[in-house]
């Protein structure tokens, strides 16, 4: 019996420390360079499979593994949910409101919360391993450069380096103001954006600044990069191209006298946002020109995924689109009826997205009806 006990705490163990699967979504934005890239396919339609009802509402963003669902909530819980059912496997209560997303890495959970605290969680218990003060809250996911660098900012202005195992503080770069979105990783720095309205470039290895390029408004989003160049709306209503080599912008697009607070995705060609003027937009790379908008009736702040060919949404009037990114087409929409502030998560086939009103859901293919013998 005894035996068998340590056989199967070792596979429990083993299993979230091994190789991710090809459709997990595991970092917050897809991956490290924050692109909101989903593999795998998905429908052209999608149903609902379940719903699980939080005690607060649900701003963070969710991250599958395998079989399982981690998402926070602003009644101060981090879940554990069971992909395929929704059924709860364990929560862990932190301090205050949970509206980052989490991360996984290394068999852990780390999240950031509204009480300064950054958590490591055992991905299968849900018991503390560690956590970090930073001095205001958090509200952004924690980016991995590898299996044992993190790097988070938090409301007190700084910008911290630590150790996954541990927790251990490695530096802390200073900038001039709250860091609301995630740090993305571009060959081996460290690009975030903040309220000091500048996005800063910071050496991974010993934390000094590389460079700075002032873009004249807050920034709220994360930036997604793609070789050499970052992409980043800002509250001035201005999207950019950043040649971050040369730490110059390459182009802005501006349309309408609305801010950006959506995160953006990005494809060979093209990269996808949203805007408070209540649109999806699709710009070229090569030109910043716009190549399609798509109308909902919401402001969009929560960040886009692309997968398969498609654009996964929300706005804050309540509806989930499945956008072509080809052509801005509608594929399907669904009214969830409450306040859709966070991002979706996107796994093999299926969305899950969390609402206002505490319901976290998840959408699928419709299953085929049943022959009757």
């Amino acid at each position: 019996m005894f035996a068998f006990r340590v056989v199967a705490a070792l596979s429990c163990a083993l299993f979230f420390c091994a190789p991710l699967w090809a459709n997990d979504w595991a970092h917050h934005r897809g991956g490290p360079e924050q692109q909101g890239q989903a593999s795998g396919t998905l429908a052209n339609r999608l149903e609902q499979q379940w719903s699980f009802k939080a005690e607060g509402p649900v701003h963070s963003s969710p991250i599958v593994i395998k079989d399982r669902v981690f998402i926070g909530s602003n009644d101060g819980f981090l879940y554990a949910l069971d992909l395929n059912t929704g059924a709860k496997i364990w929560r862990y209560e932190t301090g205050g409101a949970v509206e980052a997303a989490p991360t996984v890495i290394g068999g852990r959970v780390v999240v950031g919360a509204s009480d300064g605290w950054i958590y490591a969680l055992d991905a299968e218990k849900g018991t503390l391993d560690w956590k970090f003060e930073t001095k205001a809250k958090v509200m952004g996911a924690v980016t991995s450069a590898d299996e044992d660098s993190l790097f988070v900012g938090s409301y007190d202005g700084n910008l911290y380096a630590l150790e996954a195992s541990t927790g251990k503080k490695r530096w802390v770069y200073e900038t001039g103001n709250y860091i609301h979105g995630s740090p993305a990783i571009w060959k081996g720095h460290v690009v975030i954006g903040g309220c000091d309205q500048k996005l800063h470039i910071v050496a991974i290895k010993s934390g000094e600044k590389v460079g700075m390029v002032p873009l004249g408004a807050q920034m709220g989003a994360s930036p997604a990069i793609v070789g050499d160049v970052a992409y980043l709306g800002t509250y001035g209503k201005e999207f950019y191209e950043i040649d971050l080599k040369h730490k110059a912008i390459s182009w802005v697009y501006k349309d309408r006298d609305f801010p950006y607070f959506s995160s953006p995705t990005v494809d060979e060609k093209r990269v996808y946002f949203g805007g408070r003027d209540r649109r999806i937009h699709a710009v070229n790379r090569e030109d910043g020109l716009a190549a399609w908008t798509y109308q909902t009736r919401g402001k969009v702040d929560g960040s886009l995924i692309l997968v398969d060919g498609k654009i996964v949404a929300v706005s804050t009037e309540g509806r989930i689109h499945l956008i072509r990114a080809v052509d801005g087409e509608k594929l399907w929409s669904y009214d969830l009826g409450a306040n859709l502030i966070g991002s979706p998560g996107v796994s093999s086939g299926r969305v899950i997205l969390g609402t206002g009103d505490g319901i976290v859901y998840c959408f699928g293919p419709k299953k085929r009806a049943q022959k009757r013998p």
